[in-house]
């Protein structure tokens, strides 16, 4: 990683064995060149989409078309970066937890075990080898809830989808600093980073949806601190109604938009 990523606050969160990404082939050349193949091969469906939900995809690329929050001076702030994780009583159990995906398409999975592996009591030696498995919102939840469950512990985990709306998503994220809880979201790239040059246009549109954990949130300063499991991106701050612009996104395999993945910790000893 570089950039304010190495500093001392950033390493003090992240453990450093997690920064190794393995497949720097894979994602440099082979997922890009997928990615190309699928959106030409699929190109008469995006059209479909395009034509059936023009409102929306005018929506997405008005979000999309918006300067990428990495130019925002509160991206790598390091001060107000310093200031949101105070608040996070669980911040040391995130240390602990903290990691990358290895590859490409394992950020649900990664998600996932980052949130289990960050609550008290949970067994991680009953996790089995990771594999890429659902990414939808409400499977992610479910999952959760399964592997929780298999590790020991209690939790109940729902969806709080970006059409529910702003309202709702905040109150989500005040849950975000809560000992008891554990917040991650689905959201999409292009509304925060912007779009891709073609042939991955259509791709940077619609296909880039992401899970990753939430692990601070200051209402006061409008800003969510997301630790983005894909290595490029890692801790970073964003301003939250950006951040409710990516997650109301429209998921076009699912119908539905994407979503805030609330679980709630049900031990007593918490």
């Amino acid at each position: 990683m570089d950039g304010p990523l190495t500093r001392p606050i950033i390493d003090a969160t992240i453990p450093a064995a997690s920064k190794t990404i393995r497949n720097t082939i894979f994602r440099n050349i082979v997922f890009p060149t997928i990615v190309a193949f699928v959106t030409v091969v699929t190109s008469p469906i995006w059209l479909v989409q395009v034509v059936c939900h023009w409102t929306s995809t005018l929506t997405l690329w008005r979000k999309a078309s918006r300067p990428s929050v990495k130019l925002d001076s509160r991206y790598h702030d390091y001060d107000r970066l310093a200031k949101v994780l105070s608040r996070q009583p669980s911040l040391p159990l995130f240390q602990t937890s903290a990691q990358f995906q290895t590859q490409e398409g394992y950020c649900a999975p990664t998600t996932e075990r980052m949130i289990l592996k960050s609550i008290p009591g949970f067994n991680s030696n009953s996790l089995s080898p990771m594999k890429i498995g659902p990414s939808q919102p409400d499977k992610v939840a479910a999952t959760i809830d399964t592997l929780a469950k298999a590790g020991g512990i209690t939790t109940r985990s729902h969806v709080i989808y970006g059409s529910d709306g702003y309202t709702p998503f905040l109150s989500a994220l005040r849950k975000v600093n809560n000992p008891r809880y554990r917040v991650s979201a689905n959201f999409l790239r292009s509304p925060l980073f912007g779009i891709d040059k073609t042939p991955q246009l259509v791709a940077s549109l619609f296909l880039s949806g992401h899970f990753s954990p939430i692990v601070g949130f200051d209402e006061a300063e409008g800003v969510v601190a997301v630790f983005d499991v894909n290595a490029e991106y890692g801790l970073f701050l964003v301003d939250v109604e950006r951040f409710y612009e990516a997650v109301d996104t429209w998921d076009v395999f699912e119908g539905k938009s994407r979503g805030l993945v609330v679980t709630e910790v049900l031990e007593k000893e918490l």
